[in-house]
């Protein structure tokens, strides 16, 4: 069982997606998959002015991740 904060091998915060990844229970193996967070993946492509990564540019319904404090 591992207790990593976050995945290894992530990208500088300028750098990776700006999509909301939202947590799930069946990976509770690592703790920061239980929580929502911001995705993990190096941002490559825009869409709706946002910039994501190739597995967010796929999906339907796209939801851009706010920091805390900055949510409105």
């Amino acid at each position: 069982m591992s207790n990593h904060r976050g995945p290894e091998n992530v990208p500088p915060d300028e750098l990776r997606c700006e999509a909301l990844v939202k947590g799930t229970r069946s990976a509770a193996y690592w703790r920061w998959m239980r929580h929502d967070r911001r995705c993990a993946h190096r941002m490559n492509q825009g869409r709706d002015g946002i910039a994501v990564c190739h597995v967010h540019a796929k999906i339907e319904h796209l939801v851009k991740w706010q920091q805390k404090g900055n949510e409105t």
